[in-house]
């Protein structure tokens, strides 16, 4: 008799960023309760993680591909398109931006702020106000949030008067204290995630599946308008669709659309969809990947007595 394989000890799930990225919260919250415990692995870049994920380096991966102020992360794209994984689940997270320092330093004394230019951009009534008080307000534009918080705690010295945005996890890992907490400008500031794994998933009937696809047009009059009728003559709600030109084209602006529609890969209405969509496409069809969609507790702004505190 053969032995039984050795259970796996973690589940392994690839992120983009260093420890206390937002990423990084996330995926510790989405995976909370799994069975095996979570570890989470650092990358570099999102290609990086789905590359981990086609040699078996981790078992999935997490990154963001779309937020309501910034828009899409065209990364996430090129990689469902070129490398072999497939979306399986979605995230969809309000985060909290915190201006973190120094221990022992006042927002008064701050003379310099670092983060990812999307999130600067996500806090600039705060920053203009902040500019206001703080005469000579330096912004600094930084790779990664959480890097940035690592940045400022490196020289407790040199850097005392430097702070970042970066979230409240991230100012505990380098040691530094939050001296505002959300600073962002809205609370309809969202971010989606999409776990990406080796094997396409079917989420359970009960679940409000989303299937997203990726093709090509004929470039004739009328085409997009009769490819989505495909699936609004058949009551499947398109509910996100995106397009972009194709890199790898012998014509010049010809464009990749990316759609998903609010239906499962195993519903007969949208097999019928496809089938029917085939009439209107040039080059490959890719399904890249259904899913269901979970909504984490948001986070209640209201709730501090003066948001800004400046």
């Amino acid at each position: 008799m053969s032995a039984s394989p050795t259970p796996a000890r973690f589940l392994r799930v690839g992120i983009q960023g260093v420890p206390g990225a937002y990423s990084a919260c996330a995926a510790r919250d989405f995976y909370a309760q799994s069975s095996p415990p979570l570890e989470i692995v650092y990358f570099d870049t999102v290609d990086d993680v789905a590359a981990a994920i086609e040699l078996g380096h981790v078992d999935k991966g997490l990154v963001p591909i779309e937020n309501t102020q910034s828009g899409s992360f065209p990364a996430v794209y090129d990689v469902l398109l070129s490398r072999n994984v497939h979306v399986t689940a979605e995230l969809v997270v309000r985060e909290v931006h915190c201006l973190v320092g120094h221990q022992g330093v006042k927002i008064e004394d701050v003379t310099e702020v670092r983060s990812h230019p999307a999130v600067l951009d996500q806090c600039r009534g705060y920053l203009r106000l902040l500019a206001s008080r703080n005469a000579g307000l330096a912004l600094t534009q930084a790779m990664d949030t959480a890097a940035s918080a690592r940045y400022v705690g490196e020289d407790p010295v040199g850097r005392r008067t430097v702070a970042a945005i970066a979230s409240q996890q991230a100012a505990e890992l380098y040691g530094l204290q939050v001296l505002q907490e959300a600073i962002e400008d809205s609370d309809s500031i969202i971010t989606r995630y999409v776990e990406l794994a080796l094997q396409a998933a079917v989420p359970p009937r009960h679940a409000n599946a989303k299937t997203l696809m990726a093709f090509t047009l004929k470039n004739a009059s009328g085409t997009l308008f009769k490819a989505l009728s495909c699936f609004a003559l058949r009551d499947i709600n398109v509910c996100k669709i995106e397009s972009r030109p194709q890199g790898q084209s012998l014509h010049p602006w010809e464009l990749i659309f990316f759609v998903t529609v609010d239906a499962s890969t195993v519903d007969e209405t949208l097999k019928r969809a496809l089938a029917n969509l085939e009439e209107y496409l040039v080059g490959p069809f890719k399904l890249l990947g259904c899913f269901a969609s979970t909504q984490m507790r948001p986070y209640n702004r209201s709730s501090l007595a003066n948001p800004y505190g400046v």
